[in-house]
C-alpha cells in the first residue's frame, strides 16, 4: 500500500508550491539569463505558505556565464527567507566565483534496492525494475529514463557478434574460417 502525501509534497512534486520556484534548461538545453532575473525577483517576494521560498535551478551546469553572474549577489547576500539550491553532476562547469559561495553536498549514488522500489512505485514489474536499476549506477534520474527493452537490445548486439555465431553464419554462407574472422574484426565496431 502506497504512503499518502502530504499536500505540500504533492504541490512541490508538481511544481506548483507557491513558495517553490524551479528553473530549468530550456530546450536548447541552457538556462539564459532571463529566467535566473525572474527567480531572484520571485525569491524576494513575501512567502505564501512556508518558512521560506526556495529556488532550485535543476541542471546548474547549463546556466550560460550572465546568467551565472546575474546569481552572485544574491548568493553572496541572500534574503533571510530564500534559499537556492544549484543541482548538478558537474560542478566543475559552474565559475569558480559561483562555486566559492555554495556549500557544496555531495550525495551517494542510490542502492539497487532503493532504485527497484522506487521504479516498481513508478509502475515498473519487478523484474524490469531489477535490470534497469543493476545498470543504472546509482542513478534514479537514468533508471527512470531507461526501459528493459533498451538494455535488451544494448546487450543483444554484442553476443549477435560473437565469433561463434559470425564463423556459424559465415560458414552457413559458404566461406571459410580466415573470412569470417575477417568479418568479425570489421563488423562488431559499433558505438555505442
Amino acid at each position: 500500500m502506497r504512503a499518502a502525501r502530504a499536500p505540500r509534497c504533492t504541490r512541490i512534486a508538481r511544481a506548483v508550491h507557491p513558495d517553490v520556484l524551479f528553473v530549468s534548461p530550456s530546450e536548447n538545453g541552457s538556462i539564459k539569463i532571463e529566467p535566473v532575473r525572474d527567480a531572484i525577483d520571485r525569491a524576494q517576494y513575501a512567502r505564501s505558505r512556508g518558512r521560506r521560498r526556495v529556488v532550485i535551478i535543476d541542471d546548474a551546469d547549463a546556466l550560460i556565464t550572465p546568467a551565472q553572474n546575474a546569481l552572485l549577489k544574491t548568493l553572496e547576500e541572500p534574503t533571510p527567507s530564500s534559499v537556492f539550491i544549484l543541482v548538478t553532476a558537474r560542478p566543475d562547469m559552474l565559475l569558480p566565483t559561483v562555486l566559492s559561495r555554495c556549500p557544496q553536498l555531495r550525495f551517494r549514488p542510490l542502492t539497487v534496492a532503493d532504485i527497484v522500489s522506487a521504479l516498481m512505485t513508478r509502475g515498473r514489474s519487478e523484474t524490469e525494475a531489477r535490470a534497469v536499476a543493476a545498470t543504472a549506477g546509482g542513478s534514479l534520474g537514468q533508471a527512470l529514463q531507461m526501459s528493459a527493452g533498451e538494455l535488451v537490445e544494448s546487450r543483444s548486439w554484442p553476443s549477435a557478434c560473437s565469433p561463434g555465431r559470425r564463423r556459424a553464419r559465415s560458414r552457413k554462407a559458404g566461406r571459410d574460417r580466415a573470412e569470417a574472422d575477417r568479418e568479425i574484426s570489421v563488423g562488431c565496431h559499433r558505438t555505442r
